[in-house]
């Protein structure tokens, strides 16, 4: 026997200030991605505001909302959600990489450096993978980092997620 279940996704934009709905959309896309961006655009229309600020849960982290956020003139606080299978597995995250922009390479935890080395796509975006196989050779952190090697990807626009992952840094308490 197959169940089916019938759900709703619900979208609600409210105005801190007034305490109101200020925009609601039903849908039945099952997952919140691409949907932060339209409805604080719609929003900021009925508020007939021209600039706006959000504040959303990790579900809505996609690259290209996070985009359309921007160009519309809209301020958006979404923190990166913990995923991948480095996490998944107990090593150490993406987060714990630094990347260097002015040198286009990752730091690990051991101070070693990542280049560029893949290129392919994910979804529509541009993928990188950056790698140093020689490094974890003799890594002592190896254990906390990887079976074999490690890789650490990066979006040719993830630009625009360090921009809000700053914006969240500078404004713990949203």
């Amino acid at each position: 026997m197959t169940k089916v279940g019938v759900g709703y996704n619900i979208q609600l934009a409210v105005d801190v200030k007034h305490k109101l709905i200020a925009e609601q959309e039903v849908c039945n896309q099952v997952l919140d991605l691409e949907l932060l961006a339209p409805t604080v655009e719609a929003a900021m229309n009925t508020l007939g505001v021209d600039r706006a600020e959000a504040v959303a849960d990790r579900n809505y982290d996609k690259i290209e909302d996070i985009e359309a956020c921007e160009k519309a003139v809209l301020t958006a606080f979404v923190r990166k959600p913990f995923r991948g299978p480095a996490v998944a597995e107990g090593f150490f995250s993406k987060e714990e990489f630094r990347y260097e922009p002015d040198e286009d390479i990752y730091r690990c935890p051991a101070d070693q450096v990542l280049s560029p080395r893949h290129f392919g796509k994910s979804r529509d975006n541009v993928k990188i993978d950056y790698v140093n196989r020689d490094a974890y050779k003799a890594c002592s952190l190896r254990e906390r980092c990887t079976r074999s090697f490690r890789r650490v990807s990066r979006l040719e626009n993830e630009a625009v997620l360090d921009r809000m992952a700053a914006q969240v840094a500078a404004r713990p308490t949203v």
